[in-house]
């Protein structure tokens, strides 16, 4: 069977697993498995045994479950809820203000976690009866909940992009820098569209009214210290040491994670009990995210072995349409670096 048969079938195969609903870790470590067996022979073994130790000692994936147990803690500690209760306060007034208070808390909140589920739960539990109390379209609600939800994926500091570097082979810290200013644009352009929509059809998002907005500039005050400057003091711990070159994506992370069990502890929900399932929530979060990593190395390894990579290589470069792809695509931030060339 020809190279490009087998990367042909090999793809397909992984493709129908997945759509058929197998997690994607087991589908990844399968199919290579089987693949390698059948065109590697034994030897392929050995391939996985050094894929499991490399991936098993890079230190950069411990930041994985750190920043894990961070996300649970910030989510345990109530600032999800304390957030939106500011946001609220400052955009309730505005036509679709709350969805738009749900988009600039998700967005803090991925600064400050990495972690896109607990911004979607917190933020379906907290967000999702105000704005239906107010009759938003529901179709709103729930997307502004959901889209915002998920840039924690994009935005610093992000779990996909500690895992994503190393395979690469680039600079994790490059990438989270990188990700930044792209994730800041995708919120704004979510709030540009919640008003845009709402000044459109006024009855997709009603303003609030009446005395639900009443606060006093003392109460905005201790607002905004109990509420938003923790917070912030949590994203300059975290990205300000990872920007600055202070600190590694990993020990920024255990930084981040300390100072998530002190805000915790100053908001009075730091016991035993929250470290208990925080740990296991945790545990469980990492060994799912592991054992992808792990069908990843497995599937790659077999992938570039039987010569795969070089097929869809060639098949990429010789497109009609290749300049255009890699004018608009290729590009690398690092000044060592430039666009790939290509001979007709």
């Amino acid at each position: 069977m020809s190279i490009e048969a087998v990367t042909l079938l090999m793809l397909a195969s992984l493709i129908a697993l997945i759509l058929a609903g197998y997690p994607i870790g087991l589908v990844l470590a399968g199919v290579s498995t089987i693949f390698g067996l059948i065109f590697l022979g034994p030897k392929v073994l050995d391939l996985f045994v050094l894929r499991l130790f490399v991936n098993l000692s890079d230190y950069i994936i411990i930041a994985v479950p750190l920043f894990v147990f961070m996300g649970i803690i910030i989510e345990k500690s109530g600032i999800a809820m304390r957030l939106f209760d500011a946001m609220y306060i400052i955009f309730g007034r505005l036509r679709g203000g709350l969805a738009v208070a749900t988009v600039v808390t998700c967005t803090i909140f991925a600064t400050a976690t990495g972690v896109v589920g607990a911004s979607v739960v917190a933020m379906g539990i907290i967000a999702l009866p105000a704005m239906l109390k107010y009759n938003y379209d529901k179709a709103l609600a729930t997307g502004s909940i959901c889209a915002s939800g998920t840039l924690g994926i994009l935005i610093p500091p992000s779990i996909m992009i500690i895992l994503y570097g190393p395979l690469a082979g680039i600079s994790v810290g490059v990438l989270l820098s990188a990700a930044f200013l792209p994730g800041l644009v995708l919120s704004a352009l979510y709030v540009i569209y919640v008003l845009v929509k709402c000044y459109i059809d006024p009855a997709a998002g009603p303003a609030v009214e009446g005395d639900a907005l009443k606060v006093t500039a003392k109460q905005k005050l201790v607002m905004f210290f109990t509420s938003v400057f923790p917070v912030v003091g949590l994203i300059l711990a975290v990205l300000g040491t990872i920007f600055f070159g202070l600190a590694a994506p990993t020990e920024a992370a255990a930084l981040g994670a300390f100072f998530a069990c002190v805000m915790a502890c100053a908001y009075k929900k730091l016991n035993l009990q929250v470290l208990k399932e925080a740990a296991i929530r945790t545990m469980t979060t990492t060994a799912m995210v592991y054992v992808v990593v792990i069908g990843a190395g497995f599937f790659t390894g077999v992938f570039m072995r039987l010569g795969s990579g070089t097929v869809v290589k060639d098949m990429i470069l010789g497109l009609p349409f290749w300049q255009c792809i890699f004018l608009v695509g290729v590009w690398r931030g690092n000044k060592e670096m430039r666009p790939l060339e290509v001979t007709s």
